[in-house]
């Protein structure tokens, strides 16, 4: 654990000083989901990328967000929530119009549970974060979307696949439909998500989506999904 602890402590001082002097933060991303057991969580990140040779990029991240959830204990269902900031920097490179990013980071996180007896008891944890992502586009604005990631806290999976199209087309506004599938977990937990998303793109300004569908995980019945992102490049 300790070298673990080191490794995401290196890592997150490269992504501070690789980040080059002067440069700003070239966009916002955020988000919100919470489904019918209200549980969910929100983000917010900033992101950078500087071109090093013809279709390569040094790229980084800086996310926060904050997650609730239910977890069981002795057959008691209690509540938990978590706080975490990851910084992280990559590299992409581009062939055509398909795109691929690995990255590393620091995942510095803060957890607070409910204990079986009553009362909290808190966890300040620091670990690495991995990630992978495929972003693909073709001809009438059909994209196909992957992502994968993990974490050294609780060996934690999540991963997404999104497919969509437009649907109208009236430059520089687009309407794109489409559909996801999550799924995410360890040994503790598994969860499985698929739902239609809708988004509305402006080329060069950004864009809002929204999101809803079934949400089934191995701790809480099944129900649905509900959330909105938002894309804001600088």
């Amino acid at each position: 654990m300790e070298r673990i602890k080191g490794v995401a402590f290196l890592i997150c001082l490269v992504s501070i000083l690789a980040i080059p002097s002067g440069l700003k933060a070239q966009a916002l991303i955020a988000g919100i989901e919470v489904d019918s057991r209200d549980q969910g969580f929100g983000y917010l990140g900033f992101l950078w990328d500087k071109g090093v040779s013809e279709g390569r990029w040094v790229v980084g991240k800086v996310f926060t967000g904050h997650l609730r959830y239910t977890f069981r204990s002795n057959g008691k269902e209690l509540d938990a929530k978590s706080t975490m900031v990851i910084p992280s920097i990559g590299l992409r490179g581009k062939r055509g119009e398909t795109a691929f990013t690995l990255s590393a980071g620091a995942d510095i996180r803060r957890t607070e549970k409910e204990k079986v007896g009553g009362g909290k008891e808190r966890d300040d944890e620091v670990g690495l974060s991995l990630q992978g992502e495929v972003d693909s586009w073709w001809e009438g604005l059909r994209n196909m979307s992957i992502i994968l990631s993990y974490s050294t806290i609780d060996n934690f999976f999540w991963g997404r696949l999104r497919l969509k199209g437009a649907v109208i087309s009236r430059d520089p506004h687009h309407l794109l439909i489409g559909v996801e599938f999550v799924a995410m977990g360890n040994e503790d937990f598994n969860a499985f998500q698929v739902g239609g998303i809708v988004e509305l793109m402006k080329i060069a300004s950004g864009s809002i989506l929204l999101k809803a569908g079934y949400k089934d995980t191995s701790e809480t019945p099944a129900g649905g999904y509900t959330g909105l992102e938002i894309y804001i490049p600088f």
